[in-house]
């Protein structure tokens, strides 16, 4: 019986799907939501990044969901959404 190899996915088929989803060895990876707990851990994370970031004058601070496109890893990441980033510039 043959086996029929699908398409990878690319960073444009990804920026067409809606929720958490990230880029692995060229399929689109669906994640569930967290919860509560997890939720306001990475959002005083997020808060204490940005207040850095304000203070130095320096980089930006990234909320949960968004999503980073990056070279690709051994793993097969291409892309990445945290709960909460910091990237300081400057942007490629």
């Amino acid at each position: 019986m043959a086996s029929v190899e699908q398409a990878r996915a690319t960073l444009e088929d990804l920026y067409r799907v809606r929720g958490k989803t990230e880029l692995i060895g060229g399929r689109i990876v669906r994640y569930m939501a967290t919860g509560r707990k997890p939720s306001r851990v990475a959002s005083r994370i997020f808060r204490s990044l940005d207040d850095y970031a304000e203070k130095i004058g320096q980089g930006e601070a990234y909320a949960d969901n968004t999503g980073f496109a990056i070279a690709i890893l051994p793993s097969g990441r291409e892309s990445f959404s945290p709960d909460a980033a910091y990237y300081k510039f400057p942007f490629p």
